[in-house]
């Protein structure tokens, strides 16, 4: 298979996009940027090939290469039809496919060899199907078409056709000999050992069905067996269930007695717990009686002793009121004298208040005026400036239509394509070389061309040119030639550069320079002009300065008019001055109000005042203590003298002990007769009764539900002869499957063996191949372990074997781009030495190499140069200095395939 041209428009992002002429071998690099449209070439050329035009599916139907379906095709941003265009060769057949997608669907196919051909519609989809069928290793070309996402995936080598046929003609190795998935031998023998096993080897088909046939005898079995052991079971619970039922019968009557016994003796434990309990009130009845009678005749004794302690302290307040009389008048006459003090010095201090305000005013005054003269010097500065900006606007505004350096790159890249279109044209145009003998003239166009003697004079011949010689008129007609095509770009040249100068008001490129010259200049001019008031302005508004200007003029206008004194005003530092004496008086005025309050603070509580009141309280409170404790010792000595109360506490104590001693002897013979203990065995031997009355209950149940189970088991022991004898012919097929299935396994695995030695055999010419290649990239002695699937395993380098997950992402990738080579090598050296015709793929890489460091880069550069000896290497990239080592690579940049003019299909 070799890609000749593709072209595609109206495919996903990429409008138009055409590369032709590409080389039957060698590396071809198309480069561009990211989502520049390299991955559509690739996707779109696999759907092209292998889905139908009128598809709508989003999913592949091939999924060969992608489950990416036609759908995916369809444009981002225009509502157009996707169309793909390619020239190709596959096996001898050379053609041009032609498919338009999704809208008016249409299939076209022409082919040029071996013989003419062409077809549309389902006719072509059918010719390309077979052709593909024929003469295409589908494997081959998933395998060599490698995306991004497949970068450092491990091929499965040996699940490529073209390459197994070449290996297996480099090893000699033929159909009969090889044990291939193909023969017949093995086919058939695959088939009997897949009637009892699965891919892996597990138990299926018959072997499975008889192996489940012998299991569910092997339960059924087991079942019935269950429901005989179950029979047994229910006869012996009978009999359990019977003796408990007369053991309960024959306890019950003596627990019931028992009963009754322990009822007894704990009513009479219950009487005589309730007659010490009353024992126990009456003896704490006495207890408070007693405590009384001591209370009564204390409380007698404190009465006494609280009158003596009140008419002592009654003596000791009448002394204090005194002393704090004389204290309180001493106070009084201080106080009056420290407010005099205070109330001269606060005059004093509000003398000076007055004369600081006044210099404080003034010297606000003298600051404002001297701020307006600042200020009306920084506006007028600060408006000259503002009256430039507004020159220099005027003078941009002026210059209408700006031409910018962009304006003269289009204008100049437009003049290089007029000359290059005009020199393109001159080399293309056939050329008329005149000689005379003698001076002579030509006419070229009507136009008079001198022809000297003797020299030679080149006439440029363009279509339809006229030349007119000694009166013989002859008219040039190149017919196809190409020099009217190069016209054709000069003339399409020179009016897009009359339109840019038409734009531009300029009638030549320098003009459009002199112009784009002084409107720089007119710009710069406005922008020195902004900067500088800007930097005047230090962040501020002009017009904000402004407002303050006025606002402060009208201040001090206020202020002259509202002052009464006409004096001279004073300046800034005389009035700072005059403020700073004022205030510093105020602060020695207002130190000496302090310290005359500081001195009449203490006395303002009037504290001897305040004690005299307190001493007074109290001595009010005390004679009142004292008359109270007259009363109440009065009044005890009527209800009763001391001699009757303590007669009372004596009797009460005597009370008390005999009762006391009358409780003792009433509870050690409670505690003989315990009611606690006595409820505890009535309550053990009603549950006792109870459980003698559930066990009869329980058992009579149990009784019934065991004969209605073995009522319903009968004929048990018959079904369990018969599934066992269901189980035994069970078993008895199932060893004669296991037999078959035996042999068909002990034939398989000999013939597994005999594959896989053969397969062996002709994986060493590929492991080598791949060896090659990986020494000229990594260096050294290295080897390669593959598996049955000839994808590799394991790098061994130096000695030294790492699994192939254990290397690094470049090394995976550049392994990966390794593996896909060797298998172009093989299949494109198979094809050369007799193998069918054009086997081969083009190898196409999307995107690789990005995890390379320069070394290994410059190293891959020649083992991609070797590769494209013989087969086409096609690389997408959006880097193309990683290719730049590669001796005869086709670079195309992208964008200019995608600029190259639509010219049909």
């Amino acid at each position: 298979m070799r890609i000749h041209s593709i072209e595609l428009n109206n495919v996903r992002g990429v409008r138009h996009l055409r590369a032709d002429n590409f080389p039957d071998t060698g590396v071809i690099v198309i480069h561009g940027g990211n989502e520049a449209g390299k991955s559509t070439i690739l996707d779109a050329l696999g759907i092209a090939l292998l889905e139908r035009a009128g598809s709508t599916a989003k999913t592949a139907r091939d999924k060969t290469l992608s489950d990416r379906g036609v759908m995916w095709l369809k444009p981002v941003d225009v509502d157009e039809a996707p169309e793909v265009t390619v020239s190709m060769s596959i096996g001898p057949y050379d053609f041009k496919l032609y498919k338009r997608f999704i809208k008016g669907s249409k299939t076209e196919l022409e082919i040029t060899s071996p013989k003419h051909e062409s077809l549309t519609g389902p006719d072509a989809q059918a010719r390309l199907d077979e052709i593909i069928a024929e003469h295409l290793d589908k494997a081959l070309l998933a395998t060599l078409f490698l995306r991004q996402d497949q970068l450092d995936e491990g091929i499965a080598a040996a699940g490529v056709p073209s390459l197994t046929a070449a290996l297996e003609r480099e090893t000699g190795t033929d159909a009969e000999t090889s044990f291939g998935d193909d023969t017949d031998l093995m086919r058939r023998v695959s088939d009997e050992f897949r009637r009892y096993y699965t891919e892996k080897g597990r138990a299926s088909g018959e072997l499975n069905k008889a192996e489940k046939n012998h299991e569910a005898c092997v339960a059924e079995a087991a079942q019935k067996q269950k429901k005989v052991d179950e029979l047994a079971g229910f006869v012996d619970s009978h009999a359990r269930a019977n003796d408990k039922l007369e053991r309960a019968r024959e306890d019950l009557p003596e627990a019931r007695s028992v009963l009754e016994e322990r009822e007894a003796s704990a009513a009479k434990a219950t009487q005589m717990a309730a007659a010490v309990e009353q024992q126990r009130q009456g003896v704490e009845r006495a207890r408070l009686d007693s405590e009384r009678a001591d209370q009564d005749l204390a409380r007698r004794e404190e009465l006494r002793s609280n009158l003596e302690e009140y008419e002592t302290q009654l003596k000791t307040a009448v002394e204090a009121v005194a002393a704090a009389e004389t204290a309180a008048r001493e106070e009084e006459e201080t106080v009056e004298e420290l407010t005099a003090a205070l109330t001269k010095a606060k005059a004093v201090r509000d003398e000076a208040r007055t004369a600081r305000d006044a210099a404080r005013v003034a010297a606000e005054h003298a600051q404002d005026r001297q701020r307006l003269a600042q200020l009306r010097e920084r506006v007028s500065e600060l408006d000259g400036l503002d009256a430039a900006v507004k020159d220099a606007r005027e003078v941009a505004a002026a210059r209408g239509r700006v031409i910018t350096d962009a304006d003269v790159t289009r204008a100049e890249k437009a003049s290089n394509e007029v000359e290059l279109a005009a020199s393109l044209r001159e080399q293309a145009a056939a050329k008329l070389i005149l000689r005379s003998g003698k001076d002579s003239s030509v006419t070229v166009d009507g136009e008079e061309r001198a022809l000297p003697a003797d020299e030679d004079v080149t006439v440029a011949l363009d279509n339809g040119t006229v030349l007119d010689i000694a009166g013989i008129s002859a008219r040039f007609d190149a017919g196809a030639a190409a020099s009217g095509d190069a016209r054709a770009r000069e003339d399409k040249a020179r009016a897009a550069l009359a339109d840019i100068l038409q734009e531009l008001e300029c009638v030549d490129m320098d003009e459009v320079r002199a112009t784009r010259d002084a409107h720089r200049e007119v710009g710069e001019h406005l922008s020195r002009a902004e900067a500088d008031l800007r930097s005047a302005l230090r962040g501020e508004e002009l017009g904000d300065l402004r407002a303050q200007l006025g606002a402060l003029e009208a201040q001090l206008e206020v202020a002259a008019a509202g002052v009464k004194d006409t004096a001279e005003e004073l300046s800034v530092a005389e009035a700072e001055e005059a403020r700073k004496e004022t205030h510093d008086a105020f602060e020695t005025a207002d130190a000496e109000v302090d310290k005359a309050a500081a001195r009449l603070e203490p006395l303002q509580r009037r504290q001897a005042q305040a004690e005299l009141i307190a001493v007074q309280q109290n001595e009010k409170a005390v004679r009142e203590n004292v008359e109270r404790a007259q009363k109440a010792v009065a009044a005890a000595a009527e209800a009763g003298s001391v001699e009757d109360l303590q007669a009372a506490a004596e009797a009460a104590k005597t009370a008390l002990s005999e009762l006391e001693e009358q409780l003792e002897t009433a509870e050690r013979e409670l505690a003989d007769n315990d009611p606690t203990l006595a409820q505890k065995l009535v309550v053990g031997a009603q549950t006792r009764v109870e459980t003698l009355e559930n066990t009869i209950s329980t058992a009579e149940k149990e009784m019934l539900r065991m004969e209605s189970y073995i009522s319903a088991a009968s004929g048990a022991a018959e079904e369990l002869e018969l599934a066992l004898a269901a189980e035994e012919l069970a078993q008895q097929k199932l060893a004669a499957v296991q037999r078959r299935a035996a042999a068909a396994r002990r034939l398989y695995e000999v013939l597994q063996e005999h594959q896989t030695a053969a397969r062996q055999r002709y994986a060493a010419p590929f492991a080598d191949r791949l060896g090659q290649l990986a020494r000229s990239l990594f260096g050294g002695d290295i080897t390669f372990d593959l598996d049955e699937e000839l994808r590799i395993a394991s790098r061994t380098r130096g000695g030294v074997t790492v699994d192939l997950d254990a290397l690094s992402g470049g090394a995976k990738e550049q392994l990966g781009i390794l593996t896909r080579l060797a298998i172009a090598d093989m299949v494109g050296d198979d094809a050369e030495g007799g193998g069918e015709s054009n086997a081969g793929v083009p190898v196409i890489i999307d995107d690789a190499l990005g995890s390379t460091d320069s070394q290994r880069l410059e190293l891959m550069s020649t083992i991609f140069a070797d590769a494209g000896r013989h087969s086409q290497v096609i690389v997408l990239t959006c880097m193309p200095e990683r290719y730049e080592w590669i001796p005869g690579r086709v670079e195309f940049d992208i964008e200019d395939l995608k600029r190259v003019p639509l010219a049909g299909r």
